[in-house]
């Protein structure tokens, strides 16, 4: 593992991250749209952040969107990822690494800290309902870099968007600009289930990254299907 630091704007800090960017593995990798959904969080922070408590952050990977908001200034902020991913202890060490204090509240535990690394398959019925009732209120912010990938993937993402959403919520997501029709359909979909979608002006690799603010326009209490697609990260 190499330690990665990644200035952001207006941070005295850069965030600094343990990544194997050479494997282009999901989890151990920085990828461009997480540098650039950090870059805008940090340089809009004062608008997009203002008065955010929560943020739930899918996808993780190496924690780097999530951790800015750490850094920023939201007093509570969820990493997750697949079983797998959280069980290579990246983020924990990545938010150990930024001098977070940091906390693994799963399966059986309740402990909250300023950083919390835990399980979340998009879809996934008890994950989800496991981290709402440790959020004990809906999140003010989603996070997610590089979530969109594949088909498969839409429908589950979509539905735990929809699942973790609150009146106050709002999604920020970051994609590479790989296939136009994953997107497309993406887009599709968060119609389809009434969010709202605007695309966001910014200055990281603009023409390889697109970062949209999603929210639900309706209240949506119903539970999401139990299928679940592994979240590339």
């Amino acid at each position: 593992m190499d330690i990665t630091s990644v200035e952001l704007p207006y941070f005295e800090e850069p965030i600094l991250l343990a990544t194997n960017s050479v494997s282009r593995e999901c989890g151990t990798t920085l990828w461009s749209s997480g540098r650039a959904l950090s870059r805008y969080l940090a340089a809009n922070k004062r608008k997009e952040l203002r008065g955010a408590n929560i943020a739930v952050d899918l996808g993780s990977g190496c924690g780097i969107v999530g951790l800015a908001c750490a850094r920023a200034g939201v007093s509570r902020v969820f990493l997750t990822d697949t079983e797998d991913i959280v069980s290579k202890q990246l983020m924990q060490s990545n938010a150990s690494l930024n001098r977070f204090t940091v906390a693994t509240p799963y399966p059986d535990t309740c402990d909250l800290a300023d950083v919390n690394v835990l399980p979340l398959n998009w879809g996934h019925h008890d994950h989800i309902t496991h981290i709402i009732n440790l959020m004990q209120a809906k999140p003010e912010l989603i996070l997610g870099a590089d979530v969109v990938y594949s088909m498969d993937a839409v429908e589950p993402l979509v539905g735990t968007l929809s699942a973790l959403s609150g009146g106050r919520t709002q999604c920020y997501i970051a994609h590479e600009k790989r296939d136009p029709l994953v997107a497309g359909h993406f887009l599709k979909v968060l119609k389809e289930r009434q969010f709202s979608v605007k695309k966001l002006s910014h200055d990281e690799d603009p023409e390889f990254v697109d970062i949209y603010l999603v929210k639900c326009r309706i209240k949506n209490d119903s539970t999401v299907k139990k299928t679940t697609v592994q979240p590339a990260s």
